[in-house]
């Protein structure tokens, strides 16, 4: 290939990947489009009821021991992952 012709191939590339990104996406097999156009429109709420209702749910003593003990058989799988060997 000559070299005054790369640019130009190059270009012809790029814009063909380019058009690609303008098509639509189709949806699959329709799946889910009867649900979603029959779903209420979420409620908004001004902030401070939002706010009002931050203390609501919050981070309990109970909480905190379930993720630490989570936390910690994870890094147990982690450790027993690493000293297994792989394709032994």
């Amino acid at each position: 290939m000559r070299p005054a012709r790369r640019p130009a191939i190059l270009l012809c590339l790029a814009m063909t990947s380019g058009l690609g990104g303008c098509a639509p996406f189709p949806l699959q097999d329709g799946a889910g489009v009867e649900v979603a156009e029959a779903a209420p429109w979420p409620e908004l709420l001004p902030m401070d009821r939002l706010l009002a209702r931050q203390d609501e749910v919050g981070i309990t003593d109970e909480t905190t021991a379930g993720l630490l003990a989570r936390a910690a058989a994870l890094r147990a799988r982690a450790a027993r992952l690493r000293a297994r060997q792989v394709g032994g």
